[in-house]
């Protein structure tokens, strides 16, 4: 795979971020807990753009690994590894948390708690922004 080819991947997958960002957003906007715990429609759609948002994040961590050479290990090994170089130790806590839920939602470990992954939601949305902020500065920088 050529170098521009790999960079249109880290950019499309940087785009679907950002995408699927909005879009809870939007969805979530003036959303009390209570509403989203009743709404089915909202939370599938939620939890399908999150399901989305934290395999971005770990399929961009994975491949600038393996574009550096590095060891690719399980999503949290791989946050873990990219802390300190393309986003901070708080961040990387804030996706690994963003993972967990991804896979609470996914696998619907402990009977989904509705409020919980609300609260998740809205706790780690700037960390998805500031992990988008430094995955562009590196493409821009390389």
């Amino acid at each position: 795979m050529s170098v521009l080819e790999r960079e249109d991947r880290y950019k499309a997958k940087l785009e679907r971020i950002e995408s699927r960002l909005e879009s809870v957003e939007e969805w979530m906007e003036d959303v009390s807990k209570e509403e989203f715990s009743n709404e089915l429609q909202l939370r599938l759609s939620v939890y399908k753009a999150i399901q989305e948002i934290s395999e971005a994040v770990t399929d961009l961590t994975a491949m600038y690994l393996s574009d550096k050479e590095r060891v690719v290990g399980d999503n949290y090994e791989n946050l873990e590894a990219c802390s300190g170089e393309l986003f901070n130790q708080e961040i990387t806590r804030d996706l690994k948390n963003l993972n967990g839920l991804r896979n609470r939602i996914v696998h619907e470990y402990d009977k989904i708690q509705h409020n919980t992954v609300y609260t998740g939601i809205k706790d780690t949305k700037p960390a998805v922004r500031k992990f988008v902020e430094g995955f562009e500065k590196w493409i821009e920088e390389k």
